[in-house]
């Protein structure tokens, strides 16, 4: 049986995973929870990373040093770049970047092929793109649009880049399925401090807190992410039932002798 590790930072991000597989078990690799179980031919691993590429990275090294992977899959929501894309649309990676061109690094192409395959049969609104990684969230339209300009990305996250380079460096195909949360021309509210960076669970006395100072903006600038985050939500469970539900074990299979090849 093939072996996949799925990595998200975010608790609702890792669940649009793990609640396609069966026969689930919980676990940690030091402090990144996990969840286990089967999903077709294939054994799967849902880690939760928490906040950003330093956390990400070190959460796929403790996974895999206990779950030997043959791909890794980073998911989770992302913020879109080009107009094109609304709150719910999927990013496929072809590409992980930094702040600059030479941080580039390429998603195999069977692994593209392979899930933009599975988010097309998803009925999805699903397209294949450079993914830019950021320190830092990019909060305003404007920000946005620059890094698309600069950098040619059609989206942005916080974690792909450390996973990519640690499975790069274990030999691991990496791939990487994201859902736009907010769109190109919106702004994100500002959520610093209302989510713990580790575990990505939300502070609920920081959220009142942040009501009671801003008062009505801040209800409208939360309800409006809400419903940002149902729309990537409901994508990222359409595609794991279906990718998961196959599993595509031939490509796996094909990956893994690669590997394997190159390895001896």
């Amino acid at each position: 049986m093939q072996r996949v590790t799925i990595l998200a930072a975010l608790p609702w991000e890792c669940a649009c995973a793990f609640s396609a597989l069966q026969e689930v078990r919980k676990g940690r690799s030091g402090p990144f929870p996990w969840w286990e179980g089967s999903a077709a031919r294939c054994i799967v691993r849902v880690v939760r990373t928490g906040i950003g590429m330093q956390r990400a990275s070190d959460a796929f090294r403790a996974s895999i040093a206990e779950f030997p992977c043959d791909v890794a899959i980073n998911t989770g929501c992302a913020g879109g770049l080009i107009p094109a894309l609304e709150p719910g649309s999927l990013i496929i990676a072809g590409e992980i970047l930094g702040t600059s061109a030479e941080s580039a690094i390429a998603v195999p192409g069977w692994l593209v092929e392979e899930l933009h395959g599975a988010g097309r049969a998803s009925g999805l609104d699903v397209r294949i793109g450079r993914e830019l990684c950021v320190a830092e969230p990019l909060m305003t339209a404007t920000e946005k649009q620059r890094a698309a300009r600069e950098l040619g990305a059609m989206a942005v996250d916080m974690e792909s880049l450390g996973i990519a380079q640690a499975a790069r460096e274990h030999g691991v195909s990496f791939g990487s399925v994201r859902a736009v949360l907010d769109a190109a021309d919106s702004s994100l509210p500002s959520s610093e401090g209302l989510v713990h960076p580790d575990s990505g669970r939300v502070r609920p006395w920081n959220v009142f807190k942040k009501m009671v100072k801003d008062g009505s903006s801040a209800w409208t600038e939360l309800k409006a992410l809400h419903s940002w985050k149902r729309r990537a939500e409901a994508a990222l469970q359409a595609f794991f039932a279906t990718w998961l539900g196959e599993c595509r074990p031939s490509a796996l299979a094909s990956a893994t002798a690669l590997h394997g090849s190159n390895r001896r």
